[in-house]
């Protein structure tokens, strides 16, 4: 009797494994998207409870802002978003995270406060 292992028997314990290698790494791509996403949801809420604290309390005597595009989330300051200005404050997004699309009312992208109140018209 010859002692060690077919090679069907190899064939076949490779396979399980590497089934089993492909049903796991799926289920971890899955979760890091997952985890990718919550982040940058953190991210961008605290990003607008920063404008609207730096807005209520009239931080540098200016209002401030959120702009959402597809890749980023830009802090600017003043009424208007000035895309290169070196004051902005740009969180960029996982590259599993989009912003497909922005729908406020009265248009737009971005996010303004009110100084007295801290309320925004841009509902969305």
């Amino acid at each position: 009797m010859k002692k060690g292992f077919t090679l069907i028997e190899v064939v076949l314990v490779s396979a399980i494994i590497l089934i089993i290698g492909t049903i796991i790494i799926g289920a971890f791509s899955g979760f890091n998207k997952s985890v990718a996403l919550t982040k940058d949801a953190e991210k961008i809420v605290s990003l607008l409870y920063r404008a609207r604290s730096n807005t209520i309390s009239s931080r540098n005597d200016l209002s401030y802002g959120v702009r959402f595009e597809p890749s980023k989330v830009v802090l600017f300051l003043g009424d208007t978003y000035i895309a290169n200005s070196p004051t902005n404050e740009t969180i960029q997004l996982q590259p599993t995270t989009v912003v497909n699309s922005i729908v406020l009312s009265g248009g737009g992208s971005s996010v303004f406060f009110d100084r007295l109140t801290g309320k925004t018209s841009q509902v969305g």
